[in-house]
């Protein structure tokens, strides 16, 4: 296995002497774990993955050295069971960016680090975290968030928790494609789950560059919502709310 070396920000112990090849599914321990889960969550609900995750597969599976690129999966979150389903559906190794309040938790907190996830502080700039996911991207890996940085389920809860735009200028400045995950359905007992994607593409394809990050990270998670059959605020919604919570907070 080819050892990367680390950015000091992923220096916590116990610390990661390597990471699994990227692109590559996980293998030892890990892969045992991906499999046990994959085992419970096919039990406990009805699952389809489009098949369009099995192009995307072979496609990134193909690239070697000189044709790699780094790529960003954005994706709505309403469970701790979307980071594994995401994982089953892309068959890829993915370094998770997770608040850093579950790097507290004992014994889980470990296990996060030896998955090689990205502690991220939601609650103000953290230019250590940010320089990690630049890092992994210029490694050319597959750097997996959800930029409303919480699990969102209601309306109200899309207001209050907005996209942060930090994650289009990283984007940008990395070249990274970006991959889009839609999950729709409730995680209930026996409940229909269902995963789609669009295929991954350049911000640079889509969005003019006078556009801002706010607006570009709002078009985001609004494709996003689509493609999970849930509804999203309008832009103006979203541009309201926050100028009313800024206001409130003067």
């Amino acid at each position: 296995m080819k050892i990367v070396p680390l950015n000091v920000a992923d220096s916590k112990k116990p610390k990661i002497e390597s990471l699994p090849e990227t692109f590559q599914l996980a293998k030892g321990w890990r892969r045992s774990v991906i499999k046990l889960v994959e085992f419970g969550l096919r039990r406990y609900y009805c699952i389809t993955i489009s098949p369009d995750f099995n192009r995307l597969n072979s496609e990134i599976l193909a690239l070697d050295e000189q044709t790699k690129r780094p790529y960003v999966i954005i994706s709505n979150h309403q469970n701790f069971w979307d980071v594994p389903l995401i994982i089953l559906a892309v068959s890829a190794w993915i370094d998770w960016v997770c608040k850093n309040e579950l790097f507290d938790v004992p014994l889980f907190g470990n296990f996060l680090r030896k998955w090689a996830a990205i502690p991220f502080n939601r609650h103000k700039l953290d230019l250590t975290a940010i320089k990690t996911i630049i890092k992994r991207l210029k490694d050319k890996r597959i750097v997996g968030i959800f930029p409303q940085g919480h699990r969102c389920k209601t309306k109200e809860e899309l207001l209050v928790y907005q996209p942060q735009s930090t994650i289009v200028n990283l984007i940008r400045k990395t070249h990274a494609r970006v991959l889009l995950i839609g999950i729709a359905g409730e995680f209930k007992f026996h409940s229909k789950l269902e995963l789609q994607m669009l295929p991954a593409f350049d911000l640079a394809d889509f969005y003019d560059t006078d556009q801002s990050d706010d607006e570009i990270a709002y078009d985001l998670m609004r494709k996003v919502y689509t493609l999970a059959k849930k509804d999203y605020p309008t832009y103006d919604e979203m541009k309201q709310f926050k100028e009313r919570h800024n206001e409130h907070t003067k």
